[in-house]
C-alpha cells in the first residue's frame, strides 16, 4: 500500500523531486497532460485517456501533492476557460502526474441522464479520482450520484452509472 510523505525527509533522495526544480517538473508535467486531455476532449473518445503506469519507485511529499493539486486546478481554470466538461481536465491532469509519481489514484466516469428525456440525447457526467477507493481531492462524494458500478475499461478507467431525474439508476 502506498503511503504519503509527510516531507521529502521521509523518503531516499533519488525518490523524490524537491525544491524548485522538482516543482518546475511537476508543473510541465501538468502543462503537457493538459494538452493531452485537450487532444482527447477534440476527437471526443474517451478510449484514447491512457493513464501511466504507477512508478512505484517514486513518492511525493505533501508539499508537492499539495503543489500538483494547486496547479491542476489552476490549469484547468485558465487552460479550459469555454468547457463544460472541466472535471474530465482535472481528473485527467491529476492522474498522469500524480501516478508517474508513485501515487496509485484511479480515474473514474460517472455516466445519468439516458432516458430524462424522450427524443434528447442529453447525457450528464462527471470525473474523478480514487485513492484506496476513496474520492481523492474531491469536494464531494460522486457515489451518491453514481452508485452502480459498470466495470473497468481496458485502458483502467472506471465506469459508473447515475441516478437520473426519476430517482433511478438510468440505463443506456
Amino acid at each position: 500500500m502506498h503511503r504519503l510523505l509527510k516531507s521529502a525527509k521521509d523518503a531516499r533522495p533519488e525518490e523524490v523531486l524537491v525544491g524548485e526544480a522538482g516543482r518546475l517538473a511537476l508543473g510541465v508535467q501538468i502543462f503537457e497532460n493538459l494538452i493531452r486531455a485537450w487532444m482527447i476532449k477534440a476527437t471526443k473518445r474517451m478510449a484514447r485517456v491512457k493513464l501511466p503506469e504507477v512508478q512505484a519507485d517514486r513518492q511525493l511529499s505533501n508539499r508537492n501533492l499539495s503543489f500538483v493539486i494547486t496547479c491542476a486546478d489552476i490549469a484547468v481554470r485558465f487552460g479550459t476557460p469555454r468547457t463544460m466538461r472541466k472535471c474530465f481536465f482535472r481528473a485527467f491532469i491529476m492522474a498522469s502526474v500524480l501516478r508517474t509519481q508513485g501515487i496509485p489514484v484511479e480515474m473514474n466516469v460517472g455516466l445519468c441522464g439516458f432516458g430524462d428525456s424522450p427524443g434528447k440525447k442529453r447525457v450528464d457526467g462527471h470525473c474523478w479520482l480514487t485513492f484506496d477507493d476513496h474520492p481523492f481531492a474531491e469536494s464531494g462524494e460522486p457515489r451518491k450520484e453514481y452508485p452502480d458500478f459498470v466495470g473497468v475499461a481496458p485502458n483502467g478507467v472506471r465506469y459508473w452509472l447515475g441516478l437520473g431525474r426519476s430517482g433511478k439508476v438510468d440505463m443506456p
